[in-house]
C-alpha cells in the first residue's frame, strides 16, 4: 500500500465496535470526500493507520487502488445518472407491470411491499412499487 493509492469508503455506517479505538478512527473515513479522489494520506491525516487500511480493506469497508476504486464508482452509477431510489406508479394494468419488468431487467430490485388504492376521480385502480439500484447500501 502506498500513500498514493487512491481510496473509497464502501460502507454507510460504521461497522465497528462501540466504544472501540478502531471505531473511533474509523470515523476518519466520513470526513473524506469520498468520491474517489481521495488517497491513503489523506485518510492518514483523519488518523487512520496502516493496520486500519488493511483490516478494512479485507473486511470490504473499503477499496483501494485504481481499479477496485473505479469498480466501486461504477457499480453506483445508475442508468440515466438517475436517483437510487425511485418509486413507480401508474394505473394497475400490463404497461405498469412492464415498467416494473423493464426495471427490473435494467438492474433495478424492487424495494418493499406493492401498494394499491382505487383513483375515484379516474375510476380505475393506481399502483406504485419503490425500486432500488442493485447495488445501492439499503435499510428498510
Amino acid at each position: 500500500m502506498d500513500d498514493s493509492d487512491r481510496i473509497l469508503l464502501r460502507v454507510t455506517s460504521n461497522p465497528k465496535q462501540i466504544g472501540s479505538m478502531a471505531r473511533k478512527r474509523f470515523w476518519g473515513y466520513f470526513d473524506l470526500k469520498n468520491d474517489g479522489s481521495d488517497t491513503l494520506a489523506d485518510a492518514r491525516r483523519n488518523g487512520l493507520q496502516t493496520d486500519d487500511f488493511r483490516w478494512d480493506h479485507e473486511h470490504k469497508f473499503i477499496a483501494i487502488g485504481d481499479a477496485e476504486v473505479e469498480a466501486e464508482l461504477r457499480k453506483r452509477s445508475t442508468p440515466e445518472d438517475r436517483p437510487i431510489y425511485r418509486l413507480l406508479t401508474g394505473k394497475d394494468d400490463r404497461a405498469f407491470c412492464e415498467r416494473v419488468s423493464e426495471a427490473l431487467a435494467k438492474g433495478w430490485r424492487l424495494y418493499g411491499s406493492p401498494s394499491l388504492a382505487w383513483d375515484i376521480e379516474n375510476s380505475c385502480m393506481k399502483a406504485a412499487q419503490a425500486v432500488v439500484w442493485h447495488e445501492a447500501d439499503v435499510v428498510k
